[in-house]
């Protein structure tokens, strides 16, 4: 893994602790927004239950295929590569399911370790070749899951949390970033989804939230939940 990420300038990780909140919205904008600024952009689906990034990203063809060098990564709009447990399976709508190795396996155990490996060989066996930012859409939580995932990764520049106006759901996102420092992890700052109306000022004024500061501010904006679902983020 790390031979992999030697030829990456910088990681960037989109947490929250609170579902349903936008990350994989987030980070497909982040990678679209970095690829429009000519960087070489790579994104990493860490929801291996729940992927939505190809869909997202307009990378819904599948892998690459495979060379010398590894599994060929996704391409999705502005370039950017993409690997995610959804580019391997079906769209019939089936659950991603792991199998435990016999009966009376401890299941929630065996899930995790499968789900970890998973994880290892999106990041470990795709060729990523030269990038100069990887974005990793981790899944919500916090807890032992959530440190064993995020030690799976390299060299890991720093998170961005997203959160909504919610005092219930900053509460939520507040833990999460608590988690993150007491594992060292350099916490960047916050972006506020679904925060107002497109046409009204919003409901955030704030320059920091939770401490982080207030990176910026999505609107609620159908518009774009329709181009996400269109795959034109």
């Amino acid at each position: 893994m790390r031979s992999r990420m030697a030829s990456v300038k910088h990681t960037l990780a989109v947490m929250s602790g609170k579902g349903g909140v936008g990350k994989s919205l987030v980070t497909a904008c982040l990678a679209q927004a970095f690829a429009a600024r000519g960087l070489r952009v790579g994104g990493v689906d860490a929801d291996v239950s729940g992927p939505c990034a190809p869909r997202m990203l307009g990378a819904a063809s599948g892998f690459g295929g495979t060379s010398t060098d590894g599994v060929q990564p996704a391409i999705g709009h502005g370039g950017v590569k993409v690997a995610s447990m959804g580019l391997l399976i079906g769209a019939g709508g089936e659950p991603v399911d792991w199998k435990e190795p016999a009966p009376g396996t401890l299941r929630a155990a065996w899930r995790g370790a499968i789900e970890l490996t998973a994880l290892r060989e999106l990041i470990g066996d795709v060729a990523w070749g030269d990038l100069d930012i990887l974005l990793f859409d981790l899944p919500p939580g916090t807890g032992d899951k959530d440190a064993a995932l995020l030690g799976l990764l390299p060299t890991l520049g720093g998170a961005v949390f997203v959160t909504t106006p919610s005092p219930l759901v900053m509460d939520i996102v507040e833990r999460s970033i608590a988690f993150a420092a007491r594992i060292g992890l350099r916490t960047i700052g916050v972006i506020s989804n679904l925060d107002g109306d497109i046409q009204s000022d919003g409901a955030m004024t704030p320059t920091s939230v939770l401490g982080l500061p207030l990176l910026g501010r999505l609107p609620h904006d159908p518009a774009l939940g329709v181009m996400c679902d269109q795959g034109q983020p």
